[in-house]
């Protein structure tokens, strides 16, 4: 996919070009020869990227301009490292100086931060810097030489976004005897052109939005020439926006289209919008403006003065691909997404156009081919014209195969209207996303993942290649990204083809479709293999049973993301906090890991840190100067003279998931009282568990202080909490405040024989109690005030109860648990009660070692 890596480079050279004209760079850069190199590269990028976008889209054409962007991409990808290298020496000399640092530029800003006594030109001097830079220095000079001899042209602003206009303008007439699938959505939009509500202006908006190919233009055709649209509408307009939203054309292609005159008589845009105005005046109109993807609110404010003109009930249709358009102009309360069609609809598509001149029973394979390729269309209308059209000519099952094992991407536009529409759609993504989906290439076609996301938003993407568990592939030197599929025992022959990739920056193992879980592969891939990848950037050995992992994985210095889940080792060697760029460190499952590098607090840029499953006894000390931190996924709260709770006030940036474990390890509530969870606005899921084996050493009456001043913040989710031995439930539990908390489970909690009003909580829809022994009655107490306006567990949907050994009665009221779809009471011996009979919703019961219970039908 080609113009992904064009695009990947406008961006590169982009971040590049930031970072050099950055005042720290002008600092530094006027110490001793670094000035002059710098100052050129600077004066190279800027010239090169002037014509970039030229060279880009003249490359799939002309075969001279092909390789200079590969060669720029090349040095781009070094000029990243030449900086990053040089940061990192400077944190390397004096990391603890840099914690004040770490939110700031993360190549030059750390530069200045280092010691007095090293000026940066004796840094560079150490790292051997100087001659690396110069050598840039050439090859930018060289590069932007040879642009010279190629014709290429300057392209800024809208002429460089006029070039992504690969398809022709839409417009209201086309030949579409068949539209399939699409009776119900058009009438959903009729019923929208009809409607005028009281608190409409002149005009309103109705958005069709969905992703490219789904058949938005299609949709707005068929409404458009509707007869109720002829009818009900004085004028009608059709604009193809597309991706340049030019205000004036479109304004005069609107004028066009309800002037009998042409909209060149008015050469002057005042004078178009005035004309155009004076032709909507009182009149009741529908505007189509198809394609759109301007995000633009003060374009769009240009543009619709006049439409203020028209009668009440005038209609402007907008189709987008992005729903950010259509809330911006206005259409939040008509907004319609556009599903993709179902498969029998999908495949009368692609059988109008593919079968068109040929009988179908004569050809009974090409049709079971057909269904296949239709299957592979995602629902899209446009994927089925587009093979459909492709094949049409094509009556050989060889030729319709091929189709069927091709990727999208592979077939060339002229053959295939699916590219420009992928590629319109993949423009307008953040330069962060592209990044993403263009790593995505080094995954196999179907899998699922949601690993590398922080790492790919701030690093630049080239060649991959996928080695296949069944045997080696030729990789090119120039790779920087690979991953390959796992096996059950992979031996050092199967990555020979790796041993000479010194620019790569991934490495990554992906898990075969198979039986076997654990996977185990030779320690000479951590010993001798990783150390030959100095550039480095994401490392996972996921799933691999690796038993140590050697010191010298801490000279990966550019190591961004370092996933060894389920490994066997027992400890990071000490030189893993040497990777002061790493930002994911992904432990998890790690059973036999019992500590943490006690100089963690080393890895400033650490964002994601997860050790669940881990052995871990307690946190190093350092963990609170992790300022970056956003995930933790365990908390472990140390004895006397350790990590104690307290310092969870200093990680600012928490979120997602977190437990907090060893909670008996707090003696003091006030500490409890300092991790400040309240105000940790973003943490969703939370779990406090205290060890289940305290037996007699339980101080209830602390307990329960600490647990009331460990209250979360109300954006919570879900609530976990194990074996707290309090008397009671903080009342922060049952407060109507957390109205966002969908799960709640209580394990092992020794509680007294009742339990708190938990179903006040509005949203609340599963409940989980397990080994509440205590507990002998889950009575009206439990379901809190009943009131019109507050029904107990008005929103539950699921209830489990496991293992109440002393629970003996139920008894709710008629008004509560109206959405109550799952009922599961296992394990509670002395439970008496007659079952309760009002659960109207309950579609799944299961009730298993409850001898003494009576369970009648319930009554609907």
């Amino acid at each position: 996919m080609e113009f992904i890596g064009d695009a990947l480079l406008s961006t590169a050279i982009g971040f590049l070009f930031d970072k050099l004209a950055s005042s720290d760079l002008i600092k530094y850069a006027r110490e001793e020869n670094v000035y002059t190199e710098l100052k050129k590269w600077e004066k190279e990028l800027l010239r090169i990227r002037q014509e970039l976008n030229d060279a880009e889209e003249k490359q799939t054409t002309q075969a001279a301009v092909k390789s200079w962007p590969v060669d720029l991409r090349d040095l781009a990808y070094d000029m990243e490292d030449i900086l990053d290298e040089f940061a990192y020496e400077a944190m390397r000399r004096n990391p603890m100086a840099q914690e004040a640092e770490a939110g700031r530029s993360r190549v030059l800003k750390l530069i200045f931060s280092c010691s007095t006594s090293l000026s940066p030109a004796h840094v560079l001097r150490n790292a051997k810097m100087v001659p690396k830079i110069r050598e840039i220095t050439g090859r930018l000079q060289d590069i932007s030489a040879r642009k010279t001899g190629l014709g290429l042209e300057k392209m800024t602003g809208a002429a460089a976004a006029s070039a992504m206009q690969w398809s022709p303008p839409t417009t209201s007439v086309a030949y579409e005897p068949w539209v399939y699938g699409r009776d119900e959505d058009k009438k959903v939009i009729l019923d929208l052109l009809g409607k005028v509500e009281p608190y409409e202006n002149n005009f309103c908006v109705i958005s069709i939005v969905g992703m490219g190919g789904v058949g938005k233009t299609t949709l707005a055709r068929l409404v458009y020439n509707d007869e109720m649209a002829a009818n009900n509408f004085d004028l009608r307009a059709w604009v193809c926006v597309s991706d340049v939203f030019d205000v004036e054309n479109i304004t005069k292609a609107m004028l066009n289209s309800v002037a009998s005159s042409e909209s060149g008589a008015w050469r002057d845009f005042q004078q178009v919008q005035a004309k155009l105005t004076e032709k909507l005046g009182g009149k009741r109109f529908l505007l189509i403006l198809d394609d759109v993807w301007n995000e633009d609110y003060c374009k769009w404010c240009s543009l619709r003065p006049p439409f203020s003109a028209g009668a009440k009930g005038s209609k402007v249709i907008v189709t987008t691909g992005n729903r950010g358009v259509a809330l911006m102009m206005g259409a939040e309360k008509n907004v319609y997404e556009l599903k993709p069609l179902c498969e029998d609809a999908c495949w009368s598509v692609f059988e109008q156009h593919a079968f068109e001149h040929i009988d179908m029973k004569d050809h009974p394979n090409l049709v079971s081919i057909g269904r296949k390729i239709v299957g592979k269309c995602g629902g899209l209308p446009l994927a089925a014209k587009a093979l459909g059209g492709l094949l049409r000519s094509k009556q050989r099952e060889d030729e319709w195969e091929r189709v069927l094992n091709r990727k999208f991407w592979d077939l060339s536009s002229p053959e295939c209207e699916i590219l420009p529409a992928l590629q319109l759609s993949y423009h307008y993504l953040p330069s962060c996303l592209k990044r993403c989906f263009a790593y995505c290439a080094i995954l196999p076609r179907d899998y699922e993942t949601t690993i590398f996301v922080n790492c790919c938003q701030d690093h630049f993407f080239n060649h991959h290649d996928n080695l296949e568990s069944n045997g080696q592939s030729t990789i090119s030197k120039g790779t920087r990204h690979s991953s390959f599929i796992r096996g059950k025992f992979d031996a050092f022959k199967k990555f020979e083809s790796f041993q000479d990739l010194k620019l790569l920056r991934t490495f990554v193992a992906l898990p075969m479709h198979c039986t076997f879980t654990k996977s185990y592969v030779t320690s000479m891939v951590c010993d001798r293999l990783v150390s030959r990848f100095p550039r480095l950037r994401v490392l996972s050995l996921n799933e691999y049973m690796i038993f140590e992992l050697p010191g010298s994985v801490g000279e990966l210095k550019h190591l961004r993301y370092l996933n060894l889940s389920f490994a066997q080792i027992k400890l990071l060697p000490d030189s893993v906090t040497n990777l002061y760029y790493l930002e994911t460190l992904i432990l998890s499952s790690c059973e036999n890991l019992t500590s943490l590098p006690s100089k963690i607090g080393n890895l400033i840029k650490l964002q994601r840190l997860s050790v669940d499953g881990c052995s871990l006894q307690d946190m190093p000390q350092q963990i609170c100067k992790l300022k970056n931190l956003q995930t933790l996924s365990d908390f472990i709260v140390g004895k006397c003279g350790s990590l104690g709770i307290k310092e969870l006030k200093d990680l600012l940036h928490l979120q997602g998931e977190i437990c907090i474990s060893k909670l008996e390890n707090v003696v003091d509530v006030q500490d409890a009282r300092e991790a400040n969870l309240k105000t940790k606005l973003n943490i969703r899921k939370l779990s406090m568990i205290w060890s289940e084996e305290l037996a007699g050493l339980r101080d209830e009456d602390t307990e329960m202080e600490i647990l009331l001043s460990l209250q979360p913040h109300t954006n919570l989710k879900e609530l976990s909490i194990e074996y707290y031995g309090g008397q009671n439930f903080p009342n922060w539990m049952c407060d109507p405040c957390y109205s966002k908390l969908v799960v709640l489970t209580l394990t092992g909690c020794i509680i007294g024989i009742s339990l708190r009003s938990v179903g006040q909580l509005p949203l609340l829809k599963k409940l989980v109690m397990k080994r509440m022994d205590r507990v002998k009655s889950v009575g009206l107490e439990f379901e809190g005030q009943v009131s019109l306006h507050a029904k107990p567990f008005q929103c539950l949907e699921s209830l489990f109860f496991e293992d109440m050994k002393e629970w003996e009665e139920c008894c709710w009221s008629a008004e509560s648990f109206s959405c109550l779809r799952q009922l599961e009471i296992k394990n509670c011996p002395r439970l008496i009660k007659k079952f309760p009979t009002h659960l109207t919703s309950l579609v799944k019961l299961n009730i298993e070692n409850c001898p003494e219970m009576m369970v009648p039908l319930p009554t609907h």
